[in-house]
């Protein structure tokens, strides 16, 4: 069976402000005024793993231990520090967003569909020549 996504040691930071705002006027208006303070948060720690040809992953865990962050990682939207995420050697994040879709497919606990499509316009998207 042939690699086909692997995960080595990857490392995804992001920040959350350290502040409670009483208001969304008050953030706001502390964040134009460069007030508001933030701290630096490990969202994944060192995580490897492999996902063979004709494997199927599920991503299963307690709220807060990183499941949307690994697949935000996955297709190249995360704040990955370090690490790599390849397919068959190739960077996932050089790819383009085509040849990513062909390599990974994604089914979402809470689908969103794009507000200018109707549900039939967003299905026909599935036959649209490659």
């Amino acid at each position: 069976m042939n690699k086909v996504v692997s995960l080595d040691n990857v490392v995804v930071e992001y920040r959350r402000a350290t502040t409670k705002s009483r208001s969304i006027k008050q953030a706001t208006v502390e964040l134009l005024k460069g007030k508001r303070k933030y701290q630096t948060f490990r969202a994944l720690d060192g995580v490897s793993f492999e996902i063979k040809s004709g494997e199927i992953l599920a991503i299963v865990g307690r709220n807060g231990s990183g499941k949307s962050t690994l697949i935000n990682a996955l297709i190249g939207q995360g704040g990955l520090i370090s690490g790599s995420i390849t397919s068959d050697g190739r960077d996932l994040s050089k790819l383009s967003p085509q040849d990513l879709a062909r390599l990974i497919s994604i089914v979402p606990q809470e689908p969103v569909f794009p507000i200018f499509m109707n549900v039939t316009d967003f299905l026909r998207i599935a036959f649209l020549p490659q």
